[in-house]
């Protein structure tokens, strides 16, 4: 694996988590006592959600790049590839972490080249 497959790995995790349901979730409870359904009492919501989920390539996906972020030594690398992953700026990472934006472009490919000499090495 190259660098690019596993910043393209954390991109697809970071949508693979966005599209997995919350998690509390709200219960829908009600008061009114069970009837019987009239026809004219059906009708359509006008504010239909429609939530997709996340598939079980995207969940394996995700999986394997949490796995891969753990063997990061360095907790701020973590922050760093899952942020940019996240679509974090460049400069709103460096201002989060009080260094210059460079510094952070730097550690994030170091990380990156770290985890893909890893997985080369252990499969």
């Amino acid at each position: 694996m190259t660098a690019e497959d596993i910043e393209q790995l954390f991109f697809d995790a970071a949508k693979a988590e966005l599209l997995m349901p919350p998690v509390m979730q709200r219960s829908k409870t009600t008061l009114w006592p069970e009837t019987q359904a009239k026809d004219w009492m059906n009708y359509a919501n006008e504010r239909t959600e429609v939530r997709l989920t996340a598939t079980n390539e995207q969940i394996d996906r995700y999986e394997k790049a949490i796995f891969l972020a753990l063997k990061l030594p360095h907790p701020v690398d973590r922050k760093i590839v899952w942020l940019r992953a996240n679509n974090c700026s460049w400069k709103r990472m460096a201002k989060y972490l009080r260094k210059d934006y460079r510094t952070v472009q730097r550690m994030h490919r170091q990380s990156l080249l770290w985890l893909a000499k890893w997985m080369n090495e252990h499969g």
